[in-house]
């Protein structure tokens, strides 16, 4: 998958942690790579055995009238797309605490940095791959 991708891509080590935390971020939020992009610690709470992620607004809402929590679980059956584990490490190896703003992802254009990544990844696969895809 996606996060395999990363491991062949030849990145330094920034993108090996970040791209496959963007790239699962996505997927579990069901969200488009703007909204993740500007995702912040702040929009995480704890409920239960799960994380809440409440994104204030979306492209269909840009008051935030209709935001709602999204609940996303641990997947101990497959550690390599599993948004506990790869935020936890995000968190572990690059949390700053003077940072006032809370980003999850810090760097201005991040969703462009992934599509540029997930761009390069997928064509250096081949055009056969990409097709399938």
């Amino acid at each position: 998958g996606i996060v395999q991708l990363t491991m062949r891509s030849g990145y330094d080590i920034a993108h090996y942690m970040i791209m496959p935390l963007f790239a699962i971020a996505c997927w579990v939020l069901m969200a488009r790579s703007i909204s993740v992009g500007l995702l912040t610690y702040t929009h995480m709470t704890w409920a239960g055995d799960c994380i809440a992620v409440k994104l204030p607004r979306h492209k269909g809402d840009q008051a935030g009238a209709r935001s709602y929590p999204k609940h996303c679980y641990a997947n101990p059956n497959d550690p390599m797309v599993c948004l506990f584990l790869r935020l936890g490490l995000h968190i572990a190896c690059t949390y700053k605490t003077a940072d006032s703003n809370h980003n999850v992802f810090v760097g201005a254009t991040t969703e462009s940095k992934f599509s540029k990544w997930l761009h390069t990844a997928l064509t250096s696969l081949g055009t056969g791959v990409v097709m399938l895809i």
